[in-house]
């Protein structure tokens, strides 16, 4: 008798998979073993980079299959790809990624499939004084069966919206720390120091703040610069915040000192970060709410790579930088605290590097994928009864 197949669990995204910018999602999904597995998207970008051929995606469907759902939508408020994969696949379970996916796919699934959610940052931000969103994700919550968090500062957030405490895990966003070489970062004052800030062009990554925190150091150590990895979306947000980050560069003349070095491959990345000294993460709130949820992937990478880390504490860094033991925060804004840490890591070489070996051996307690895929798969298994 032919062994039964293991319960599909179908992970949706209605957003293009995967910007280089979302990496950690596919590292997530390509990790998971234990059933079998999709992956649901309206479109798919870097399929060169993100190989997998367990990803179905409405940019790749005929031109007959597009055009149809792009007039089923305008009478209907869904998507006619979802649902006819859906009835085909039959999925025990669907992972929505985001919150606003989460709803979305509460609108195709059936009711006996479960549902399952992870909150990643603006959708658990900027709806608090929106009622239509508000209601759309009550109606979630009451429907879905477990509710995923970055860490306890998001989970409370998700609370105050409306989810049962009971349906909430803190689940951070994993690496693969195996793959991060820890070298840990030696310089002395006097040395060119090499500062590095990463992120979209977007208000709450708060890279003009990385900007001014370095007038500051060069103070103290004139030799110091900075690097900014990222660029903007073409759109009227995106060339906003590169303004703003370009007028602060002009505003503290250092245009000679600060090189924007745009998007890079992770591979590239990690390379050039292997010759900077100190990560910054000036993340803050926005005008708007938006914020990061739990903190930056990159963070996380650069407290396993022997990066020394300096950030505003700010929603759920103080999970991964516990001050004074794998990093350095200082209150959200404070670019003064965010110089006088740099100057902290330059002056004290000792505590720096013990700083940094407690980093790793809490990024590999904390944040390792394969110990978080398996505890999402324990998560899949408790709902499938397993």
């Amino acid at each position: 008798m032919a062994a039964e197949s293991p319960p599909l669990i179908v992970h949706w995204h209605l957003e293009p998979a995967f910007p280089l910018s979302e990496n950690w999602l596919y590292r997530q999904f390509e990790g998971l073993r234990a059933y079998r597995y999709l992956f649901y998207t309206l479109g798919r970008v870097h399929r060169d980079i993100f190989p997998s051929q367990r990803i179905r995606a409405l940019n790749e469907c005929s031109m007959g299959l597009r055009s149809l759902n792009r007039l089923y939508r305008v009478f209907r408020e869904d998507f006619l790809p979802f649902r006819l994969w859906l009835r085909r696949d039959r999925p025990a379970i669907v992972h929505a990624h985001f919150g606003t996916d989460g709803y979305w796919a509460m609108r195709h699934i059936t009711d006996e499939c479960i549902l399952v959610v992870s909150f990643y940052g603006r959708d658990a931000y900027i709806f608090d004084h929106d009622p239509q969103w508000l209601g759309k994700y009550r109606r979630m919550f009451s429907r879905g069966a477990i509710f995923l968090a970055e860490g306890p500062a998001m989970a409370a957030k998700l609370v105050s919206l409306g989810c049962p405490a009971k349906k909430v895990r803190v689940h951070p966003v994993g690496i693969q720390t195996g793959q991060y070489r820890f070298s840990p970062r030696r310089f002395s004052p006097g040395d060119e120091i090499r500062l590095l800030v990463v992120g979209r062009f977007v208000e709450k990554k708060g890279i003009p703040y990385a900007v001014r925190a370095l007038a500051l150091v060069r103070k103290k150590h004139p030799r110091a610069t900075l690097t900014i990895v990222g660029e903007a979306a073409d759109n009227a947000d995106g060339r906003r915040e590169k303004s703003c980050i370009e007028s602060a560069i002009r505003e503290t003349a250092l245009e000679p000192h600060v090189r924007l070095a745009g998007w890079l491959s992770p591979p590239k990345l990690l390379e050039l970060a292997d010759s900077h000294h100190v990560l910054l993460v000036p993340s803050v709130t926005a005008a708007d709410g938006d914020a990061e949820g739990g903190h930056p992937v990159f963070l996380t990478e650069m407290l396993a790579s022997g990066m020394p880390v300096a950030a505003f504490d700010h929603c759920d860094a103080r999970q991964a930088v516990v001050d004074g033991h794998t990093g350095l925060l200082v209150p959200m804004r404070d670019c003064a605290g965010l110089a006088d840490a740099v100057g902290r890591f330059i002056a004290d070489a000792q505590g720096r590097e013990r700083m940094c070996a407690a980093a790793r051996h809490h990024a590999e307690e904390l944040y390792d994928i394969r110990r978080l895929n398996d505890k999402l798969e324990g998560y899949y298994g408790e709902l499938l009864g397993d």
